[in-house]
């Protein structure tokens, strides 16, 4: 479902560093990330799972 798989686990490694840092070059950094990369991956995840599993 998810075509990238290197996306996703940059995804998954955010997702841990925003919950225990409090740098704002790394929130800066997450928020570039979600922005150019996250969102696209979870827009084309959300086309699947509507035309093909619901």
């Amino acid at each position: 479902m998810i075509d990238d798989e290197d996306v996703w686990s940059e995804a998954l490694k955010a997702h841990n560093n925003v919950v225990h840092s409090y740098s704002d070059e790394i929130a800066l950094s997450i928020i570039k990330d979600t922005q150019d990369k996250f969102v696209i991956m979870f827009e084309k995840l959300y086309q699947e799972l509507n035309e093909n599993w619901l």
